[in-house]
């Protein structure tokens, strides 16, 4: 049963989402998708991610070579995908799809950190599907998959070159806290050196 601040926040995101296409249909992946989930990461991954970590990491390893972190990120994620879609994963993948061209107009993948924390890993929606409500849908598809989540976090990059991301969270009630004090690493790097920590209390 959703408590009464969680109910709310149900009712906010939802009525913040009536922009969205009438077309879109929001569900759980399947394997039919994979090309399209796919297709997704490939195009913003050259559109967005290849230009920040050149931009924004230039005195990292990523931003020196980022055609070959991202190159193996993607087929590393082509294995995510199938992995996220089988019955024996604890991630969930869900996708935004258009109804009329049955392209995937976005995908969220989230997990349970905790028995109460639900960690979003990753959250795409394609340039021309954007600005329609689809990725907030899809953050409120994905909460509420799970059980008995008090919160939801997020680790988006934290460079000022990714302040769409970042304000997107924001404006579905995420809260900054600042740099992510996490004991983990990515490329190498501590996360405090590459992301923050927002989180939504639900």
């Amino acid at each position: 049963m959703l408590t009464r601040n969680r109910s709310l926040w149900f009712m906010w995101i939802l009525l913040g989402c009536t922009n969205t296409q009438a077309s879109i249909e929001f569900r759980k992946a399947h394997k039919g998708d994979l090309p399209g989930l796919f297709q997704v990461d490939r195009e913003v991954t050259d559109e967005y991610f290849k230009p920040l970590y050149r931009n924004a990491y230039s005195h990292l390893c990523i931003g020196q070579d980022p055609d070959f972190y991202l190159d193996k990120e993607l087929k590393e994620d082509i294995a995510w995908f199938e992995e996220c879609i089988s019955l024996e994963s604890n991630y969930s993948l869900y996708v935004a799809v258009d109804g009329i061209t049955q392209d995937v107009a976005g995908l969220i993948i989230s997990h349970k950190e905790d028995k109460t924390t639900l960690l979003i890993d990753l959250l795409l929606v394609c340039k021309k599907y954007r600005n329609k409500g689809i990725g907030k849908e899809l953050v409120r598809s994905t909460i509420g998959v799970f059980k008995d989540v008090q919160t939801c976090v997020v680790y988006p990059f934290g460079c000022s070159e990714n302040q769409t991301t970042l304000n997107f969270y924001r404006s579905v009630g995420f809260k900054d806290l600042g740099p992510a004090d996490v004991d983990k690493e990515a490329y190498g790097i501590p996360y405090i050196d590459l992301y923050r920590y927002l989180r939504l209390d639900l």
